[in-house]
């Protein structure tokens, strides 16, 4: 036997230099760091320390953070998830979008299955459709001379 050659068709790639401790690394196709301790490192120190000025949602007041928050403490979000939960009206009786009859509680759009299955039958119909009425289906109607 012979030795073996590399395929003339593989594409050769070009030796990389880790970003980090500059080495070579090994198999250069989409790496840029040698190891996953290189990459961590590099991370920890390259990263962006620039934060910025946001306003809470719930009191309005200015605070700085690294990444990006809706409310500058716990206080003001567990405080902002009462306020949502204790507005929440459920005496507002609400209908059926189908029949219009009164949805009991706990129910969300629909009263029963038949109400909801007539309701995705009418979005999936085709409004061009002429299956069943014995036309021919034509964009154009069709007009002799």
């Amino acid at each position: 036997m012979g030795v073996v050659q590399i395929h003339p068709h593989r594409k050769q790639y070009k030796s990389k230099i880790c970003k980090q401790c500059k080495l070579t690394i090994k198999e250069p196709k989409r790496r840029k760091f040698c190891s996953t301790e290189c990459h961590n490192v590099y991370w920890l120190q390259n990263r962006r320390l620039n934060p910025k000025i946001q306003t809470c949602a719930l009191c309005k007041k200015e605070f700085t953070k690294i990444t990006q928050l809706k409310y500058c403490s716990k206080e003001c979000r567990v405080a902002a998830a009462e306020r949502r939960r204790v507005t929440n009206d459920y005496s507002v009786k609400r209908n059926c979008i189908v029949c219009k009859n009164t949805l009991p509680y706990g129910v969300a759009t629909y009263c029963s299955k038949d109400c909801r299955k007539e309701q995705q039958y009418a979005n999936l119909k085709n409004p061009f459709s002429t299956y069943g009425t014995g036309e021919r289906a034509s964009l154009l109607p069709y007009e002799p001379n």
